[in-house]
């Protein structure tokens, strides 16, 4: 009752945007481990994608909502998504950044790819969840900057046909 209910206007995002007013109040959120929920992943990599490009899009709008970066985390697949795209288009104009470039691109899949090692016995679900793990980072960081663009840059609103839920 004291920091308000979900925003509607919001598309995704809305319980992050909740926790953050939340927190902002002075409440803490605590986590009930006895409670248990079953999750139903995204049936193909490409519903992954569109659904992680719109958790990136729509943190923006939040972003602008309160007048602040709600967490400073959510930029870092953002930067990871400039760090290839620039990082890419530098080297080709300057050849001696290409092994720091490549060098970090490397490291970039060596622990994307560990993380599937922990996670998964088979080789195969191994290189599926690095997959994963890759979509979910230039997802979100390609729909966070397409929300830079349009909620902040060009001062945007939603449009109409963002308020369908897309699954």
């Amino acid at each position: 009752d004291k920091v308000g209910w979900f925003d509607e206007r919001l598309v995704r995002n809305q319980d992050d945007e909740f926790n953050y007013r939340v927190l902002r109040a002075g409440y803490r959120i605590w986590l009930v481990t006895d409670i248990r929920c079953s999750y139903h992943v995204r049936a193909s990599f490409e519903k992954l994608f569109r659904q992680y490009r719109q958790y990136g899009f729509w943190k923006v709008y939040v972003n602008r909502l309160h007048g602040t970066i709600t967490t400073w985390r959510q930029v870092v697949p953002a930067l990871f998504v400039l760090f290839v795209l620039a990082g890419g288009m530098l080297c080709s104009f300057y050849p001696v950044l290409r092994s720091a470039y490549l060098g970090l691109l490397v490291m970039y899949v060596v622990l994307v790819f560990l993380a599937g090692v922990r996670a998964a016995p088979s080789w195969l679900d191994r290189f599926r969840i690095a997959w994963a793990i890759f979509i979910l980072h230039a997802a979100y960081g390609l729909g966070y900057l397409e929300g830079v663009v349009r909620f902040i840059l060009l001062r945007q609103e939603p449009r109409s046909s963002a308020a369908r839920s897309t699954r």
